[in-house]
C-alpha cells in the first residue's frame, strides 16, 4: 500500500507486484472524512507510478483524536 493524492484527495493505493490494483479514496472536509471511495479501475489506476505524495499523512488523518 501506499499514499498518493487521487482527484485531490488523500488515497491508500494497493499493489500487486508493480501494478495498482485498488485505491481508497477519503473525501476531507473541515478536518473529517465525509465520504469513501472505492476504485477498482485497471485502466486508470495503470497511469499511478510508485511515488509516495508527502504532503498529507494518511496515518495520521486516520489515527487524530476525534472532536
Amino acid at each position: 500500500m501506499e499514499e498518493h493524492l487521487l482527484n485531490g484527495q488523500p488515497a491508500a493505493v494497493f499493489w500487486n507486484g508493480e501494478q495498482p490494483f485498488a485505491a481508497l479514496l477519503l473525501a476531507v472536509a473541515d478536518g473529517k472524512v465525509q465520504r469513501v471511495y472505492f476504485h477498482a479501475d485497471l485502466h486508470r489506476l495503470s497511469r499511478l507510478g510508485r511515488q509516495v505524495d508527502t504532503r498529507f499523512d494518511l496515518a495520521r488523518l486516520w489515527l487524530s483524536p476525534r472532536e
